[in-house]
């Protein structure tokens, strides 16, 4: 299955790994599904002229997966819900920091975990009976992988 991260605040917090994130993108490659960065970005914006002109201190897309040694590809929705590349794309989940992404996500009947950066620990989960780092989310602690509610 596909799975997308968000970029700003989800998988990068500045030019560090969230680490809760990067737990959850490691057991999702170990488990065979294809991963994705689906940002709300403009490419265009990932020019280092736009970055001096405008915003200096922005991290860079490309070259944050580069430095963290990530291999994936990226997509570039330029500031439209991602709900709509992910059902171009035919990503099954997202995982993000903005509820309004997540929430349109959901309305368009498509899976969407909202993240809050918070590491619950080391378990498996009931339900795909993987071993991942549970994530703490605004409604409570779910599995990293499949999403499912952890009790």
């Amino acid at each position: 299955m596909k799975i997308a991260f968000d970029f700003d605040g989800t998988l990068s917090l500045g030019w560090h790994l969230n680490p809760v994130v990067a737990a959850i993108l490691d057991a999702a490659i170990r488990a065979g599904h294809e991963c994705c960065v689906i940002t709300s970005r403009d490419p265009s914006h990932e020019l280092p002229h736009w970055f001096l002109q405008w915003e200096v201190d922005r991290v860079p897309v490309v070259e944050f997966l580069q430095k963290h040694k990530i291999a994936m590809p990226i997509h570039y929705t330029k500031h439209q819900p991602k709900f709509q590349t992910m059902r171009r794309l035919g990503v099954y989940r997202l995982y993000d920091n903005d509820i309004a992404e997540v929430e349109s996500a959901r309305r368009d009947g498509l899976q969407a975990v909202l993240v809050d950066g918070l590491s619950v620990g080391v378990g498996r989960c009931r339900v795909c009976r993987e071993d991942w780092s549970l994530v703490g989310t605004h409604g409570g602690v779910s599995c990293g992988l499949c999403g499912s509610g952890i009790a």
